[in-house]
């Protein structure tokens, strides 16, 4: 059993002797990065990653799974590319992102505009 934490819950994945070992890695990497994304939010790091045609830095607010289904971070985006070419509040889907980084850097506290228990997620794994 593979587990991860977010906000006072555990989340297990069950390993089982079909599974190749591709699979294996692929799910504990995800697990890992399950993990860190709460970590930052808990902590208030900054988080990079690249997406939709490049880097981005975010402040993470809401980390779930959005009412499409997608798993999904709500966070502000303070840097790099955006095809709307604005900084702001975002709904970022993270099968679209890579390299994801969490950043040594903290941002001080939630950005105005931020509701807790985010209308755009179904279910909610850590939110500032």
């Amino acid at each position: 059993m593979i587990d991860f934490f977010c906000s006072g819950v555990y989340y297990g994945y069950d390993g089982n002797k079909r599974q190749s070992l591709i699979q294996y890695f692929y799910s504990l990497n995800t697990l890992i990065m399950k993990t860190e994304i709460c970590n930052s939010i808990r902590n208030q790091n900054l988080i990079e990653f690249s997406y939709d045609g490049g880097n981005r830095i975010v402040e993470p607010h809401c980390y779930g799974i959005t009412t499409a289904g997608n798993e999904g971070l709500r966070a502000y985006q303070v840097e790099g590319f955006s095809s709307s070419g604005k900084m702001g509040w975002k709904m970022f889907d993270l099968s679209q992102a890579k390299n994801l980084i969490i950043l040594d850097t903290k941002f001080l506290s939630p950005r105005t505009g931020y509701k807790k228990g985010d209308k755009g997620m179904s279910r909610i794994f850590e939110e500032i």
